[in-house]
């Protein structure tokens, strides 16, 4: 099965980067098939984290290439961490107080919802008032 992941890439410079260091190998089974950038701490997560903000997820440190199969599964595993499990994968990339991201006031997905329509509106009346001028 085919995922359309192009809103989730990383540059071309940081994912060949990481595809030269580790051989042009997945590094979960070792092939050399597909390989896609995984995010270790995934957007949605920083997204819903004041602590973990966007533009660390998009760090060099963050990612992981994976084939499609082991990226399949390591998404699925994702989904069932814990804030204290994140919280340490935080501090292990990034030297975040695992605490301190654990212990963050996390959004819902319908806040998070929200508030992207928030935005959407605020840059529609800025481009509205622009166009006045």
């Amino acid at each position: 099965m085919s995922i359309n992941r192009s809103s989730y890439v990383f540059s071309k410079d940081r994912r060949f980067e990481r595809e030269r260091r580790v051989h042009y190998k997945c590094e979960e089974c070792g092939t050399k098939t597909d390989l896609l950038g995984h995010h270790i701490i995934s957007c949605y997560m920083a997204r819903r984290n004041p602590v973990l903000i966007p533009r660390l997820i998009k760090k060099a440190e963050n990612l992981m290439m994976l084939c499609e199969d082991c990226h399949e599964k390591a998404d699925a595993d994702q989904k069932e961490w814990t804030r204290d499990e994140i919280g340490i994968m935080a501090w292990a990339l990034f030297g975040l107080d695992p605490k301190r991201v654990a212990d963050a006031q996390w959004t819902t997905a319908d806040e998070d919802k929200r508030k992207r329509q928030a935005d959407r509106k605020r840059r529609k009346r800025k481009k509205k008032k622009a166009r006045k001028k």
